[in-house]
């Protein structure tokens, strides 16, 4: 029987043996005395061991001198029998220093005292360290008087680290209280979110605020313009991130800022139990922003409209990769910065070179005088804005017919038909009815059809509606529900406006304050215009402040703007001509005379260079009176210039003066289709009257 054998047992902790038994069981099998002592002897050997091990390691912590010392004897023992065993001896002793100071400095950063004496005790006992086992190695632990040497360091050691930890354990509450709480003061951010916002009847109560660091520059060093901090909302309430971003005002009523220096924003992954919270103590946003130059990343589709309160750019999204044109909305009161956004969308849809900007103002272009010139098409009137609107719905849905039915062949060789994406290029420009004044556009039925129907579908044909409001409420917006909704896609900024906004307005997030509180005026005196927030559905909501241009002329009439495509240009033809063709004409005109002006530019088309042969206009209007007669209201225009042996730029060129002459007596049926006008009488397959006369 082996005597070191456990007897088995259902118990699962360690059973002392029986040793008289196993005496009787080695007495009965013949042992000797001399070989029942020697297993005596190893058996209490083994059994001090264990119990020496297992005392260690219960008070490891107090015996971290010895376990050391023993370490470093058999570590110098080691190196000892190689060659240059002290040098690996110096290195291992050197990165022992580097680890005892690195952990130092992490207390101290972790607002952990250090105690001066143990400072010196420990790099006392580095030192020492060191020195024993670079000289151990170098002549053997083993040599007169290492071994003395390091017992007697050992001991003496031991005995300190024995007793000082029995202070520090008896004393540990008393010292809590003596010594750690003046060096470790609760923050004052941390107390003040305590008592003021996460208490009882607080903004936000049972939060808590985690992470408090100040604002720091690229090195790590605090900047001392404010602080940051993690809201973490407690799960069992009712409480989300659009709660804490609610909070924003009461927020800045505890820390004494402006509440323009508070920004509350809900995390970009979607969490809604934690917010990030922004505290600026020096506010960016007060300084005024200079628009130097477009900043439009042909990649992405973004630009730089301004600057967040936290010093990132704000931008705003012309188009998506993949997925086609952003629409978009900005509001704010008189003076507060909504001229200044329109002028620099217009400088970066102008220098694009990939957009085309349709631009309408209602009051004439009054606030925006300098870029009245400088669009692809330029509306100042309701009824030409009507007309520039129907243009661009023809572009959509020609587009659309047009990419329906186009084939390419994608990134994997594969052949496809149909395009379910826009991305602008120079050859096909993305189109940007850009509108000032919008509520007296859209109290016109037309036009508000027209621009819900492009909020719905432009988005993958290249065709955006960018819209100005003073207030972004449905009453502004036309009261159409298609228009609000297309708002929940777009860019947003809201400036500040002359009232409260309410749960019923067309702003699809929750703001951090009412845009009616900004101010008009800084503290300083300096004005606040620009000064507002960039939001999106979905993204970040911040408070930014946007660039404005020095000299509006320059941008407006400088650049490399897109070309019009042929097929854009035909598309925005109507009954009453072109609009890419004369609507810089039809600026000095009134709207009474409008029908003269245009008589006036048709005549002015001979100029253009285009011979139109004789008798032209009496060829087309015959040809077209046939195919009346044979029940075909509309023909194609290369149709008409293939039957009568024209050049389709004549036969083009020719229509469009009988369609500007008064009566019109052709008519633009969209999509490259013309017809005799209303206005023309056949009879027995000829023209009659008045018409007859102007042909």
């Amino acid at each position: 029987m082996n005597p070191d054998r456990v007897p088995p047992t259902a118990a699962t902790h360690y059973v002392r043996p029986n040793y008289s038994q196993l005496r009787k069981e080695m007495k009965r099998a013949g042992w000797s005395r001399k070989r029942r002592a020697a297993a005596w002897v190893g058996r209490n050997a083994v059994r001090g061991a264990r119990a020496g091990i297992r005392t260690g390691y219960r008070h490891r912590s107090r015996l971290w001198p010895i376990i050391a010392a023993s370490g470093m004897f058999a570590a110098s023992a080691g190196l000892s029998f190689a060659e240059d065993g002290w040098k690996t001896a110096l290195v291992l002793s050197v990165i022992a220093g580097v680890v005892l100071g690195w952990n130092q400095y992490w207390a101290w950063r972790a607002f952990e005292e250090w105690m001066l004496r143990s400072l010196v005790v420990s790099w006392i006992v580095w030192a020492a360290a060191t020195t024993w086992t670079v000289t151990a190695s170098a002549i053997s632990p083993f040599t007169t008087p290492m071994p003395g040497l390091l017992l007697t360091a050992a001991l003496g050691l031991e005995a300190w680290w024995v007793i000082h930890r029995h202070i520090r354990d008896t004393q540990h509450a008393v010292e809590t209280v003596e010594e750690e709480l003046p060096n470790r003061i609760l923050d004052q951010r941390v107390e003040a979110w305590m008592t003021n916002i996460a208490c009882e009847g607080g903004a936000l109560p049972g939060s808590m605020l985690v992470g408090v660091d100040d604002l720091r520059d690229d090195e790590g060093m605090p900047t001392g313009r404010g602080w940051e901090a993690l809201i973490q909302l407690p799960l069992t309430d009712a409480q989300n991130s659009e709660s804490a971003v609610a909070a924003a005002r009461r927020i800045a009523k505890v820390y004494r800022v402006p509440a323009s220096q508070v920004v509350v924003e809900p995390p970009l992954d979607g969490m809604e139990d934690v917010a990030r919270l922004l505290v600026l103590t020096d506010n960016p946003l007060m300084k005024p922003r200079t628009f130097e130059g477009p900043t439009l990343n042909d990649t992405t589709g973004e630009f730089e409209i301004g600057v967040h309160a936290d010093r990132t750019s704000a931008l705003w999204r012309l188009w998506t990769p993949g997925s086609g044109v952003n629409h978009g909305m900005v509001a704010g009161t008189t003076g507060a910065g909504k001229s200044g956004l329109l002028m620099n969308l217009c400088a970066e849809i102008r220098h694009s070179g990939r957009a085309l900007l349709l631009l309408a103002d209602p009051e004439g272009g009054e606030s925006v005088r300098d870029w009245q010139l400088g669009a692809h098409c330029f509306a100042g009137t309701l009824p030409r804005i009507r007309r520039m609107l129907q243009g661009a719905e023809r572009i959509m849905n020609a587009r659309k017919r047009r990419r329906s039915k186009e084939t390419w062949v994608d990134e994997h060789g594969r052949t496809r038909r149909g395009r379910g994406y826009f991305t602008p290029t120079p050859e096909d420009p993305a189109v940007y009815c850009v509108i000032d004044e919008a509520p007296d556009v859209l109290a016109d039925p037309e036009c508000r059809r027209i621009i819900a129907a492009i909020g719905k579908k432009g988005r993958k044909h290249g065709v955006a509606v960018i819209i100005f409001v003073q207030i972004p409420s449905l009453s502004e917006l036309g009261g159409d529900l298609a228009v609000r909704s297309m708002l929940s896609s777009t860019n947003i900024v809201i400036f500040r406006t002359s009232d409260s906004l309410s749960a019923q307005m067309g702003v699809p997030m929750q703001l951090p304050i009412d845009p009616a509180s900004l101010p008009a005026v800084f503290p300083d005196g300096s004005s606040t215009a620009g000064l507002g927030y960039r939001a999106s559905a979905g993204g970040r909501v911040s408070p930014m402040r946007a660039a404005w241009q020095e000299d509006p002329y320059v941008w407006a009439t400088t650049g490399d703007p897109a070309p019009i495509p042929a097929a854009d240009h035909a598309a925005m033809a109507d009954e009453q001509g072109n609009l890419f063709d004369n609507w810089r004409e039809l600026l000095d005109v009134d709207e009474d005379d409008e029908a003269e002006a245009r008589e006036t530019i048709a005549a002015n088309l001979a100029d253009s260079g285009v011979q139109v042969p004789p008798k032209t206009n009496e060829r087309i209007l015959a040809f077209l009176v046939a195919r009346r007669s044979l029940g075909q209201q509309a023909v194609r225009l290369g149709v008409i210039a293939d039957k009568l042996d024209l050049s389709k730029p004549a036969v083009s060129m020719a229509v469009k003066r009988m369609c500007a002459k008064t009566p019109p007596l052709v008519k633009d049926m969209g999509h490259g289709l013309w017809g005799l006008s209303e206005h023309v009488d056949v009879v027995d397959g000829e023209l009659v009257g008045t018409a007859a006369g102007v042909a």
